[in-house]
């Protein structure tokens, strides 16, 4: 987690810089079991499977731990560390996990000092960890990945050293676990130059695969958001009506059916907080935007050259609660609502931080809903913690 806005006095009870690991129960689905696995390589990164019980932990030395939170004695893998990369992981080191062809994907620096990527074929068990050849890549710092298992594609963000361009680079593979074929570089796109970026999805079930990446806004950058259109190579720009930037602290797919093309895009708008609106923190609005993918590529095929494209609507949820920080977001696919984090109050020693839930189905009235308090969890004014749900157990951490 990376403060992205310095501190200041008046956030000081929101305050600390501090990893926030949140505990929070929105269901009554109690969490049931646990699983236990030793690891005395210095866990870094996991990433789990999104089909399955597995999931893999990437280490500091680069080995791989292999686990399952239903049969932890049946998938048991452990993979030596890759000869591709020779930089150690950290936990913001770019590892994802491909369902479809059990690749594992690691991006880092190369002996050289280079930026290189490499798929480990991951079984399900045992010490088979074949690795594709590594693919160098332009950018100085890999910092997000994504995977797209629908169109066997991987994606990596990269920023870039002085006013050069901060690249998205596309790969393809082939093969599989058991006949580990190759990793391939298709194409690279520009987007902002230094920019901070905190979020890749991909619309894998869509017929063209769009890749949104959210930016967030600083005190020298308005942020925005990136589409990378996948058949053409190129990053577009995407702006709300009247041309204003769609800053987000994150953003998540939400299947369409009734969407032709693509399916839809929420992004967790960013809040208004600056270090001249302290003293009088304005309320957030519109917590959520909603985008129709399948529009708007119509949109981007009428204008297959254009840096940027301005959406003739969106779809906004909007809120009455009058909190005015946003942390992030996490989205249940058990009950379809989305939950924010969120902080607030009315004077330095009257802060609210709360959990709240939202209906996306129904943006114009979304049952929006208080269901936790966080009040003791260290929250800070321009951190974004990591937050995800565990739908089944019904948990937030």
């Amino acid at each position: 987690m990376r403060c992205l806005l310095p501190k200041y006095s008046r956030c000081k009870a929101l305050v600390s810089c501090l990893f926030a690991i949140l505990s929070v129960l929105f269901a009554i689905a109690p969490v049931q079991a646990q699983t236990s696995v030793q690891d005395a390589a210095i866990p870094q990164v996991i990433t789990p499977s999104q089909q399955g019980s597995q999931f893999f932990v990437l280490n500091k030395d680069r080995s791989v731990l292999g686990a399952s939170t239903y049969l932890p004695s049946s998938y048991a893998l452990r993979c030596a560390a890759t000869s591709a990369i020779a930089a150690q992981a950290t936990a913001a080191t770019p590892f994802t996990f491909n369902d479809r062809s059990r690749y594992l994907l690691e991006a880092g620096l190369n002996s050289s000092g280079t930026e290189s990527a490499v798929a480990v074929g991951a079984d399900y068990s045992g010490t088979n960890c074949t690795a594709t050849s590594p693919v160098t890549f332009s950018g100085t710092n890999a910092t997000l990945a994504a995977v797209d298992t629908g169109h066997q594609r991987e994606y990596v963000l990269s920023d870039s050293s002085g006013n050069a361009p901060d690249i998205l680079t596309h790969f393809s593979t082939s093969g599989n676990y058991y006949s580990v074929g190759s990793l391939n570089k298709v194409a690279q796109a520009s987007l902002n130059s230094g920019g901070r970026y905190s979020a890749i999805v991909v619309d894998s079930t869509g017929n063209t695969g769009y890749v949104a990446v959210t930016e967030v806004r600083t005190e020298t950058s308005s942020g925005g958001l990136w589409i990378y259109d996948p058949s053409f190579g190129r990053a577009v720009k995407v702006l709300a009506p009247g041309g204003s930037a769609l800053p987000a602290v994150g953003a998540f797919i939400l299947h369409a059916p009734q969407s032709v093309g693509g399916n839809l895009l929420v992004l967790v708008n960013q809040d208004n907080l600056t270090s001249s609106n302290l003293g009088a923190p304005p309320a957030v609005t519109s917590p959520f935007t909603i985008i129709d993918l399948g529009q708007l590529g119509v949109l981007l095929n009428q204008r297959p050259t254009a840096a940027s494209v301005t959406l003739p609507f969106v779809t906004r949820i909007n809120t009455t609660l009058g909190y005015y920080a946003i942390f992030g977001a996490g989205y249940s696919p058990v009950d379809g609502k989305l939950y924010l984090v969120t902080g607030g109050g009315t004077s330095s020693t009257e802060i609210l931080k709360q959990v709240v839930s939202y209906d996306p189905n129904n943006p114009t009235a979304p049952a929006e809903t208080v269901i936790a308090d966080l009040a003791a969890v260290p929250l800070a004014f321009g951190t974004y913690p990591q937050i995800t749900l565990n739908a089944s157990a019904g948990t937030m951490q």
